[in-house]
Parts: C-alpha cells; sequence; structure tokens
C-alpha cells in the first residue's frame, strides 16, 4: 500500500481519484494526493536527461523515451511493479511515479513528454539519493546517453547489492565502434547495453 505524503496542484494527466476535493474547496485550486512509493517496490527506472550538444534533441528524446516504455512495459507483463523517476534540471525537480498498471505508465510518459532535456550535468543520482535513497531496490534501470567515472562511482556507491542495466543511447556511428568499458569495470552487479538512435522507429 502507498501512503498520501504530499499535497499539489493539478497537473494534466492525474488522475480524479487523486484529487482531494475538500481541501480544493477550500483552497480554490485543484489539488491532488501525491502517494509515496509502495513498501514492496523494489525496481527503478532512472531517467537521465542530460544530453550533449552534439546529439539531433529529437532523436535521442525519442529513443530515450522508447526505451523507458519498452522497460516499464515489459515489468507491467510479469506483474513487477516499479517507479519512474528523473530530474528536472532546469526546475530543480525531482519526480517519481510509482508504475502499477499501464494508467500509471502512461501517466509517467505524458509527463516525461514534457520535460526539457538539459545540456549539462544532470543531477539525478544525488537527487535519487536524497528522495528515494531509503528504498532498498533489487534491480535498476538507468537510462542515459554516457555514464561517465563521477556517474559511475554514484551508482557503486548507493545501489548497495541491485543489480543496476546501464542503458546509453547513442548514435549509430559510435555504436559501431564501441568497445564497451568492459576493461574498466570493476562492479559485476552493473551490466551495459547500448541503444542505437537510428534503430528506433
Amino acid at each position: 500500500p502507498s501512503e498520501v505524503f504530499d499535497i499539489r496542484e493539478y497537473k494534466e494527466g492525474d488522475k480524479l481519484h487523486r484529487i482531494n476535493w475538500k481541501l480544493s474547496s477550500k483552497k480554490e485550486s485543484v489539488l491532488v494526493k501525491e502517494y509515496s512509493l509502495p513498501v514492496a517496490c523494489t525496481t527503478a527506472i532512472l531517467v537521465d536527461f542530460e544530453i550533449p550538444d552534439a546529439l539531433d534533441h529529437y532523436e535521442y528524446m525519442d529513443a530515450l523515451l522508447t526505451s523507458v516504455n519498452s522497460i516499464s512495459y515489459s515489468l507491467l507483463l510479469q506483474e513487477h511493479s516499479h517507479y519512474i523517476a528523473w530530474y528536472e534540471q532546469e526546475k530543480e525537480n525531482y519526480n517519481i511515479i510509482d508504475i502499477r498498471d499501464m494508467e500509471e505508465m502512461y501517466l509517467a510518459t505524458s509527463h516525461l513528454l514534457s520535460v526539457t532535456p538539459c545540456h549539462g550535468a544532470n543531477n539525478l543520482l544525488e537527487a535519487h539519493e536524497v528522495f528515494a535513497g531509503h528504498q532498498q531496490l533489487t534491480k535498476v534501470f538507468y537510462i542515459t546517453w554516457k555514464v561517465d567515472e563521477r556517474k559511475y562511482e554514484q551508482i557503486e556507491r548507493q545501489f548497495g547489492q541491485a543489480q543496476v542495466e546501464v542503458i546509453e543511447i547513442v548514435p549509430e556511428q559510435k555504436l559501431a565502434h564501441t568497445v564497451l568499458k568492459e576493461e574498466g569495470i570493476r562492479d559485476e552487479r552493473i551490466q551495459y547495453q547500448y541503444v542505437s538512435m537510428a534503430n528506433i522507429q
């Protein structure tokens, strides 16, 4: 079960049953209940919106969101609840949505579509550690364009004994010449796979 941990203003796509009608009438503004994550939620999809200037914005976002939806849908088919989290650097806003059914997956997608990627460092891992570091995760999907040394060390430290799958969204030309950093990988819990932007339809 989830518990209410915040009240915020209504956003397009929010479920009607989450509206706090009594408080909304008092405040003369539509307010919704924000729930905490289910206790049993042990899988996370972390979406890193950092993007280098050289990458095509639309192709990258298409590949990123397609990857998120593919993983989330696959987990739901296995009846595996999870959450999707991301950080909006421009607004300094950490977002997390627990996913237990298709409706919640579509809600998360609608929010992700409105995010503006950042061209500098994204503080997703730092924000996740502050707001959701108490979660005892067993599986983490981290979707990004690149895991540098700083991010790698944060992943190693932050996720304890969880299995981490890093999905890097890369241009086709990079994919063809990528020799994975397997030589530099120090932790067997962290696995890599690459998604070519050109292969996303």
